[in-house]
């Protein structure tokens, strides 16, 4: 009786502890994909690779051969399967998600895609002026929504502009630092308001707000000399009214006031540079602030040399 009642506490514990791991596992792998593919629908829904876990579907079994595990999908794998179809149905794997339908489901399939020729990664954007999304819908598409995002696709908002036959005249909002996660979004209807599908950019281009110009990347700056800072300011939330220089070596994190003399607060500053006993690598970073104080502009240099 002892050894049947052992025998039974044994299987139920390996049962746990396989369920457990089983948890962990998916815990991991959606981690890994909510990581690389930031802002998705999906939220955490095992199908994406699972038809029922363990068990993987067309799309987890092309991310297995690619070097996933359970609980840890390298980069490297998701990036090596985004131009297959896995489960046959005519989408890319790379087409379902950005539509937001499983890719290792034949019976899941996106609506249109809308593809976007610009902005499509890479790009930079001046805030505050207009920029004109370009797009290709197909023609049963006759209207359009745009949206925008500033965070890599975690939230979506608005864009405000006018809409032209395959374009968006968008104005381009002011943030308060550049970003570099930015995408836009197409969403497209027909006559009867019917959405048909979407499209967003492939990758992240840049919203530029201020851009220092000199020093630039890896440029030797005389120690001890009185040197030219410039940078380029694009349309900010609030009129500039001054700037602040701020220098840090190394990777301190350690930012601290430059001094020198505010030639022109949109542009350029005369800076004193300082004289380490030994060369230093070093970034600027250039704080832009309205009348009342508040910053309205902010840019980090590329790294420099001071001998």
């Amino acid at each position: 009786m002892k050894k049947n009642i052992f025998a039974v506490l044994v299987v139920a514990l390996t049962l746990v502890l396989g369920f457990a791991v089983i948890a962990s596992a998916n815990d991991g792998a959606l981690a890994d994909f909510n990581a690389q593919y930031p802002g998705n629908s999906y939220g955490n829904n095992c199908s994406i690779c699972h038809t029922s876990p363990p068990t993987t579907n067309p799309y987890g079994t092309d991310l297995v051969i690619e070097g996933a595990t359970g609980n840890n999908i390298p980069a490297a794998a998701f990036v090596a399967v985004e131009g297959v179809d896995s489960d046959g149905d005519g989408f890319t794997n790379i087409e379902e998600i950005n539509a937001g339908t499983f890719p290792g489901d034949p019976t899941s399939r996106p609506g249109i895609i809308i593809p976007i020729t610009t902005p499509n990664g890479g790009e930079v954007v001046p805030s505050g002026l207009t920029f004109t999304i370009l797009y290709d819908a197909p023609a049963e598409v006759s209207s359009v929504k745009v949206r925008y995002s500033l965070d890599g696709g975690a939230t979506w908002l608005p864009a405000i502009g006018t809409p032209g036959a395959g374009s968006f005249d968008w104005n381009v909002p002011t943030p308060v630092k550049n970003k570099t996660k930015a995408l836009v979004k197409v969403i497209g209807f027909n006559a009867s308001k019917k959405r048909l599908g979407a499209g967003r950019s492939d990758a992240p281009f840049t919203i530029e707000v201020v851009s220092i110009t000199a020093p630039v990347a890896d440029e030797i700056v005389t120690k001890g000399s009185v040197y030219p800072v410039t940078w380029t300011t694009n349309v900010t939330k609030d009129p500039v009214s001054s700037a602040k220089v701020f220098y840090t070596f190394g990777s301190s994190g350690i930012w601290k006031p430059a001094n020198g003399t505010a030639v022109d607060p949109l542009g350029s500053f005369s800076w004193n540079v300082p004289s380490p006993a030994k060369a230093k690598i070093v970034k600027l970073k250039v704080v832009l602030k309205n009348a009342s104080g508040v910053i309205v502009g902010n840019a980090v240099s590329k790294a420099f040399i001071v001998q």
